[in-house]
């Protein structure tokens, strides 16, 4: 079964205690698996943007897929990636503001990410974005247990076709 639904949010790294990567991801709520996220020194809408094609690119979402996203900042609510989304027949779902319980699923990412790879300051951009492409796509897709999962993988419970 495709995803029904999935969540964009941005997380802030820091690095060298100078400056900040910003990350961006996409994940398909349904199979918790992470599909785009980039770093880049960039307006924060060309961000969105582009981790979004990332994410098309890597999996084609299925026509009329929820995707869902909070108001924090103009990226999500700007004309291109709002047209980018209609593109694809996306029904396009925003919290309210001040709502973070709409986005409980990618803050709890985050979170994750944060405690399991990201809770320390590195010393490059470049350290940054390898630790970070290092934990989403070799540990966190592909090998680690999720219990909302069956205590499958990501990619394990995607392949069994075992989505509600």
């Amino acid at each position: 079964m495709p995803p029904q639904s999935e969540v964009g949010n941005r997380y802030y790294i820091y690095f060298n205690q100078r400056g900040m990567a910003l990350s961006d991801s996409d994940i398909r709520s349904v199979f918790k698996n992470n599909c785009g996220m980039v770093d880049e020194e960039q307006h924060e809408k060309e961000l969105v943007i582009d981790a979004w094609k990332m994410a098309c690119k890597n999996r084609k979402p299925p026509k009329h897929i929820l995707h869902h996203s909070d108001r924090g900042g103009s990226q999500y609510t700007s004309k291109e990636y709002q047209e980018l989304l209609r593109e694809h027949d996306c029904q396009i779902s925003m919290s309210r503001r001040g709502n973070c319980y709409d986005n409980a699923c990618m803050e709890s990412f985050f979170a994750t990410l944060k405690a399991e790879c990201a809770d320390r300051t590195f010393t490059t951009r470049q350290e940054a974005r390898t630790a970070i492409f290092e934990y989403i796509e070799i540990w966190y897709n592909r090998e680690r247990l999720h219990s909302t999962l069956g205590y499958q993988s990501p990619l394990e419970y995607e392949k069994r076709g075992t989505a509600v």
